[in-house]
């Protein structure tokens, strides 16, 4: 059901305090960007309303292109009270601190808590028994110098299949149906169950992998911070682009009160919105949208 924007917005408003939630890379930044519409997030935390960055990228990356951006503009404490980040696909949730001009880990799920060292191991064999198996990811970690495909993040590993290329061309048109990465992971979780290894595996943005503690996900850290805040989902809006069925940015989107779609077009949500402007051009013009209505509350 589409469903309109600024009168649900007004509704939700009329209630209290609401959580604006966004994807980073193809929401609020083109893949691998620097974080766009700075000082629209900082009229929306201003306000009173608290704002959450979700990636799946580490806090190394996020240190790099979100808070080089917002720790740039002189942050007040109460734009530090109110933001958030959740990394790594919901397996660390992170909060600003104005003092060290940095931010503070209050969430963190670790695989190796999950599992031992040893495992550990015989997952990042798997991986490199997949490359070597299937042609095109082998063809492509000889040509793409420079380049990890592999690597242990402590909440997640990562199989980047393109590595950390800025090539947007090549991203986009490397397995936009997720064809390719879907096979290759039906292989990573079969060699999984022969080992018995209890780990999650996911097709995640336009060229990676993810193999993650079970259950964790974009929503499930939306859940731990739903608890930290102690503010519903009723509250909550998600702005995603990736909310087809077994899609990253999905679960999230079926969390919350309202989800803004500028991904392809999606109609079996039932509170969606599809954005006819796509990427950061469509994000910032429903970040006004949230700031006008609340300015006319």
């Amino acid at each position: 059901m589409q469903m309109e924007f600024t009168t649900e917005l007004q509704k939700m408003l009329h209630k209290g305090k609401i959580v604006c939630i966004a994807d980073k890379d193809g929401v609020l930044s083109p893949p691998h960007g620097n974080v766009q519409h700075i000082q629209e997030i900082l009229q929306i935390v201003d306000a009173g309303h608290i704002f959450v960055i979700v990636s799946g990228a580490n806090i190394d990356r996020a240190r790099r292109e979100i808070l080089s951006q917002l720790f740039g503009q002189n942050l007040t404490l109460k734009q530090c009270s109110n933001m958030f980040l959740i990394m790594n696909n919901g397996a660390s949730i992170y909060s600003f601190d104005k003092q060290k001009k940095d931010v503070t880990q209050i969430y963190h799920c670790s695989i190796q808590d999950h599992i031992s060292e040893k495992t550990v191991e015989k997952v990042l064999d798997i991986l490199k028994e997949t490359r070597e198996k299937f042609s095109e990811i082998k063809k492509l970690n000889n040509t793409l110098t420079g380049i990890q495909q592999i690597n242990d993040e402590g909440t997640q590993i990562v199989f980047r299949i393109l590595g950390h290329t800025n090539d947007d061309v090549l991203r986009k048109t490397f397995d936009p149906t997720m064809s390719k990465r879907k096979k290759w992971a039906k292989y990573i979780a079969q060699q999984f169950k022969k080992e018995k290894i209890d780990l999650s595996v996911n097709v995640a943005g336009t060229s990676s992998i993810n193999i993650l503690v079970p259950g964790i996900s974009k929503a499930s850290g939306i859940k731990h911070l739903s608890s930290f805040l102690k503010i519903p989902f009723e509250q909550m809006i998600y702005l995603g682009d990736s909310l087809a069925k077994e899609e990253n940015d999905r679960a999230a989107g079926e969390l919350v009160y309202m989800t803004v779609n500028f991904g392809k077009p999606m109609y079996d949500l039932k509170n969606i919105i599809n954005s006819e402007i796509k990427g950061p051009e469509g994000s910032k013009t429903y970040l006004t949208k949230v700031i006008q209505t609340i300015e006319n509350k």
